[in-house]
């Protein structure tokens, strides 16, 4: 299978998306796909195969049929590596698109070739749907779903989030749920530590308001001093301080360690006893890419309860989930799991043995398979 895949890969980036297109890059590759895809460097990325295996873990080869170039003119660069491979590629080739601006892009290019292009498009979130939206964001919003229709195939990281885009749009494309995945060989490394006289709380990703760090720190305050809470990822000095002041403005219960490259994370970890996944989007939409994370890690688990997440492990048996998105009840579940080491313990195995599920390559085997089993549409 030829698969091009379709995104503007600009390294440096630190962004989530880099991470899971790469991934799925070299997880096509180790599946048997003939994957093109174009990824441009900074001037100050000298050597680019040690960069790719410092920060994501991931070798240049792994990359397959890879074009590797300078981010000099690098939109005009990428606009032409595409069009080639729309008219060019022989057997004619499938396309791989996750941002709306790449699937209009291959869409009129293989309207433009005449060429039976399948194109498979990935959906990470739903766009609003009210029309009271303002500066014409709906009427945006709604011509980027009808463009959805003309994919051969959609790709849904959740099942809520398909079934809900398919009914607004009475939608009959083919597709497919496959959760965000996660560098098995990579994660796995992590040594299962068990807490002694204290516990660590590990959380990891954007620390911001919206993905529920406010709400983890104060779950802390209610929770005895031998709780500590490491926090990994991007932060602001005022989102720092007003944590710091949320919990008494005690700095040795909170480790900042700032932003750490995903190669890096399994090693940061190593100190962490539970993972907490604070999320305060109640019945909205939630990308599962920490939790599989943290599975991989053979981290224990504790989360608010997201109806999303309890569709993807089991209560109790790998998370604990607190009753309500309130801090005690949070701080409750958290003291829960960390009073039971027996528990702790089996967690941390359930939760490596069920990360598979989650691998990128068990992610990208089955949409492979989903590919083939579609009909090109003319």
């Amino acid at each position: 299978m030829n698969i091009v895949y379709a995104k503007k890969f600009r390294l440096p980036d630190r962004a989530a998306n880099m991470i899971q297109g790469l991934n799925m890059v070299a997880s096509f590759v180790k599946n048997g796909a003939l994957v093109n895809s174009l990824i441009s460097f900074a001037d100050e990325i000298s050597d680019r195969s040690f960069y790719l295996q410092k920060t994501y873990g991931l070798s240049e080869n792994s990359l397959g049929n890879s074009t590797f170039i300078s981010k000099r003119a690098r939109g005009l660069r990428y606009s032409m590596w595409l069009t080639r491979c729309i008219f060019g590629q022989s057997p004619a080739p499938v396309v791989f698109t996750r941002e709306n601006t790449e699937l209009r892009k291959a869409l009129l290019l293989r309207f433009l070739s005449r060429r039976p292009i399948q194109i498979i498009h990935e959906v990470h979130k739903i766009p609003s749907f009210d029309p009271s939206d303002k500066c014409n964001n709906h009427r945006k919003n709604n011509n980027i779903l009808k463009k959805l229709s003309q994919a051969n195939g959609l790709i849904f990281i959740d099942e809520d989030l398909r079934d809900r885009v398919l009914a607004k749009l009475n939608l009959k494309t083919p597709s497919l749920v496959a959760p965000s995945g996660v560098n098995i060989a990579a994660f796995s490394s992590r040594y299962a530590a068990l807490p002694s006289s204290e516990i660590v709380l590990g959380y990891f990703g954007n620390i911001t308001e919206e993905k529920g760090i406010f709400l983890l720190a104060d779950a802390l305050r209610y929770l005895p001093k031998k709780y500590r809470l490491k926090c990994v990822g991007r932060v602001t000095s005022e989102t720092r301080t007003e944590m710091l002041r949320r919990i008494g403005n005690d700095p040795q219960r909170i480790n900042f360690t700032g932003y750490l490259n995903p190669a890096d994370l399994p090693n940061a970890m190593s100190d962490v006893h539970i993972s907490v996944i604070p999320s305060i989007s109640h019945n909205k939409f939630l990308s599962p890419l920490k939790l599989a994370e943290s599975l991989a890690l053979g981290l224990p688990i504790v989360c608010t309860p997201v109806e999303h997440l309890k569709r993807l492990v089991q209560k109790d048996k790998h998370a604990i989930f607190a009753n309500s998105f309130h801090p005690q009840d949070l701080a409750n579940a958290i003291s829960k799991l960390g009073n039971a080491p027996d528990t702790l313990s089996q967690m941390s195995i359930e939760n490596r043995a069920h990360a598979q599920l989650f691998s990128w390559d068990a992610r990208a085997r089955h949409i492979i398979e989903f590919i083939k089993s579609l009909s090109v549409r003319r």
